[in-house]
């Protein structure tokens, strides 16, 4: 009996983590109604972690996209976030990767995403500041 739990559980594990991925990859994958008729620039993949209070999602490669476009750009994960360019107030690089600093409401207040070099070449074209980071890392 312990025999076939066993293999059961060996058949099943990989299922239900197949799934899960799946499920996460999808997500992120899909599009806002406003990104439907906007013409995308550019796009990342990496990871990011998204502190908001106590909670904190942490996701590695690929489960966290970077749209861009013209007038906004998208954050992607099992959520979306949207964001205008004037909306953003600064961006730092950080060990944790390219904190996003904002204020808007109903957003994770700590916003780490990978720090692509295009993605910050990108980002400070649109007119956002970057503060010095305290570690000596070079943003570019």
């Amino acid at each position: 009996m312990e025999k076939i739990v066993a293999i059961i559980a060996l058949i099943l594990l990989p299922i239900i983590i197949g799934t899960v991925f799946y499920y996460l990859i999808k997500q992120k994958n899909e599009l806002l109604e406003i990104e439907q008729s906007a013409e995308l620039v550019k796009s990342f993949t990496g990871g990011g972690k998204f502190r908001d209070g106590f909670v904190t999602t942490k996701l590695s490669y690929p489960f966290v996209q970077i749209r861009l476009y013209e007038d906004f750009f998208v954050i992607s994960y099992s959520k979306k976030l949207i964001f205008r360019y004037s909306e953003i107030l600064s961006i730092r690089l950080t060990i944790s990767g390219l904190k996003i600093n904002h204020g808007k409401e109903g957003f994770p207040k700590a916003i780490y995403v990978s720090s692509e070099k295009h993605l910050i070449e990108f980002l400070i074209s649109k007119g956002i500041r970057q503060e010095d980071n305290k570690m000596g890392m070079s943003i570019l």
